[in-house]
């Protein structure tokens, strides 16, 4: 049997496993990203002087806003040795949103300064 006359019996079942699998890489696709989901931070101006890691004194902390990414126009850059706007998760935070102690490490500080 020649390539030829493989092919013509056997185009129609090697089309359909060529669709399948590009319907199903499409689905697999599509599954791993509606499963990502973001994580809302509570967004806080930090006063000068903070290293990265360090944690945070409840009045050197003000809130501004909550969502997945930090908030635009705080004046602060994405370089730097020190926290200007950091991230808490809610569990570090409390109803009037405050820190919930003087001992609270930012989870995310995506705007720092020098």
């Amino acid at each position: 049997m020649n390539l030829k006359n493989f092919l013509k019996k056997n185009v129609l079942p090697i089309a359909a496993v060529v669709i399948a699998i590009v319907v199903m890489s499409f689905k697999l696709a599509g599954s791993s990203s509606e499963n990502t989901k973001l994580v809302d931070y509570k967004w806080f101006m930090i006063s000068a002087g903070y290293d990265l890691s360090d944690p945070v004194l409840r009045t050197d902390a003000v809130y501004i806003s909550t969502g997945p990414t930090p908030p635009a126009g705080t004046g602060c850059g994405t370089t730097g040795i020190h926290q200007c706007v950091s991230g808490f998760n809610v569990s570090q935070v409390n109803a009037s949103n405050q820190l919930k102690d003087d001992n609270q490490v930012p989870a995310q500080t995506p705007r720092k300064r020098t």
